[in-house]
C-alpha cells in the first residue's frame, strides 16, 4: 500500500500493530480526524502536533458509560492521557519504518519537548495485610473467582486484559509461575506468584483443565471490586480503580527494598523512568546502601 495521506499510514499502522495498547487505535483514529485523513503524509509538522495537543487540553475527557456509549465524563483529560496520545504517533511512525513503508532515513516531526510533565506515580501506603484484607472482602462475592483474580494482580501488577486473558496453559501452580506471551507493550513476561497467592488461584482451578480454558471469564466486575473495596476497608482505597492493583504491585516490591530492574521486570516496563517512580517508597534498599557507604 503506498502511504500517500495521514489516512494510508495510519490505516498501515492499524493492521501492523502487535501490540496490546488497548485503546492505540482509537488514538490513531483521533489524529487521522484532528490532522485531516487527505492531508498529504509528508507534511505534517511539530507544530501541527503541538496544536492537536492543545486541544487535547482543552477537550473535555471521553468515557464508555454503559448503555449509553462514548460520553464527555466532565473533566480535562490527564498529563499522562495526552502523553499516551502523543505516543501512539511514534508507535505509527515506528511501525511504518520498520516495515520499510518510508525510508528508515524518514525523519518524523520533532516530538521532542511536545510531552507534558506527569505527575508521579501512584505509590500507595499499602501492606500485604492490607491486601490479604483486600482477598479475603473479595471472598464475600457472588463472583467466586475475583478473590484469585485480585490476588493474581496485587502480587503480579499483570493489568486487567493480560489477567482475563489467560488460559491454563499459561498457568504453572507448581513453579508458581503465570506466563504471558504478549504484554501492552508487545514483549512476553513471565510472572511469579507468592505462595499464598498461588494457593488462592488453585482453589477455582477445575479438575484436569484444558490448557485453553480462560482462567477467569471476561465479564466486567466493576460493582464487585466497589463492594470488595467498601468491605476491606482499606485507608485511602475510596477511589482506587482496579488498574491501583498494578500500583499495589510495584508498591510493596519497593517497600520490600527491591532494585529497579527487579520492578521492572516484575512490572514488564522497557524503560527506568517507569520503574523510578516508586524508588522513593524503596528505604530498605537506600537504607543499606548508606550503611555501607557511611559504615
Amino acid at each position: 500500500m503506498t502511504i500517500q495521506t495521514i489516512g494510508d499510514a495510519i490505516a498501515i499502522s492499524k493492521l501492523q500493530y502487535r501490540g496490546r495498547e488497548e485503546h492505540l487505535l482509537a488514538k490513531l483514529d483521533w489524529w487521522a480526524q484532528q490532522l485531516g485523513p487527505d492531508r498529504p503524509f509528508t507534511s505534517i509538522t511539530a507544530d501541527d502536533i503541538d496544536q492537536g495537543i492543545g486541544v487535547l487540553m482543552t477537550a473535555p475527557a471521553m468515557g464508555y458509560k454503559r448503555n449509553v456509549g462514548v460520553v464527555s465524563i466532565g473533566r480535562p483529560r490527564t498529563s499522562g492521557t495526552i502523553n499516551k496520545y502523543l505516543a501512539a504517533l511514534g508507535t505509527m511512525y515506528k511501525i511504518l519504518r520498520l516495515n520499510r513503508h518510508v525510508p528508515r532515513s524518514f525523519q518524523a516531526p520533532s516530538m521532542k519537548g511536545l510531552r507534558l510533565p506527569e505527575e508521579p506515580g501512584r505509590t500507595l501506603q499499602v501492606t500485604i495485610a492490607d491486601v490479604k484484607r483486600l482477598v479475603d472482602a473479595a471472598r464475600l462475592s457472588r463472583n467466586r473467582k475475583l478473590s484469585a483474580l485480585i490476588a493474581v494482580a496485587c502480587t503480579t501488577g499483570l493489568r486487567r486484559s493480560s489477567i482475563q486473558a489467560l488460559t491454563w496453559g499459561d498457568v504453572d501452580l507448581k513453579a508458581r509461575t503465570i506466563d504471558v506471551a504478549r504484554t501492552k507493550n508487545g514483549a512476553p513476561t513471565r510472572s511469579v506468584l507468592p505462595q499464598w497467592a498461588a494457593t488462592e488461584l488453585s482453589r477455582i482451578k477445575p479438575d484436569q483443565p484444558e490448557k485453553h480454558w480462560l482462567v477467569f471469564d471476561q465479564r466486567q466486575f466493576k460493582r464487585a471490586w466497589a463492594m470488595t473495596l467498601e468491605r476491606a476497608d482499606i485507608p485511602g482505597s475510596e477511589n482506587w480503580t482496579f488498574h491501583h492493583t498494578r500500583h499495589i504491585a510495584a508498591s510493596i516490591l519497593a517497600q520490600s527494598g527491591a532494585s529497579l530492574p527487579v520492578i521492572m521486570q516484575a512490572l514488564n516496563h522497557k524503560t527506568v523512568s517507569m520503574a523510578i517512580r516508586y524508588s522513593h517508597v524503596n528505604t530498605k534498599a537506600l537504607d543499606q546502601a548508606v550503611s555501607n557507604a557511611w559504615g
